[in-house]
């Protein structure tokens, strides 16, 4: 376990447990952190993440064109905004040219 090094496992501490300690830890062994990480929060591994610094004004505009673009609010957290990705692309896509 000493090999699987401290990143992989802080990526298992939150998914592990004596019934599945043996699958994860295979697992581990045979991934990146990263590729663990997202398997472990089902994400697929292929999708892509992006982290923006913007500021207020900058950020209204894009929530002003998610919005637009078929993005909606999180019924549980207005300051949240559900469907994003998709009505980013959609927003990017209709701008070419």
């Amino acid at each position: 376990m000493a090999a699987l090094g401290w990143p992989k496992l802080i990526v298992l501490i939150d998914h592990i447990s004596l019934g599945n300690r043996q699958q994860l830890l295979e697992l581990a062994d045979k991934t990146t952190a990263k590729e663990l990480a997202s398997i472990l929060e089902k994400r697929r591994p292929w999708t892509k993440r992006i982290v923006l610094h913007l500021t207020e004004a900058q950020y209204h505009v894009l929530e002003q064109a998610i919005l637009a673009y078929g993005g909606i609010r999180d019924e549980r957290d207005p300051y949240e905004l559900a469907g994003k990705e998709e009505a980013l692309v959609k927003a990017l896509s209709s701008k070419k040219g």
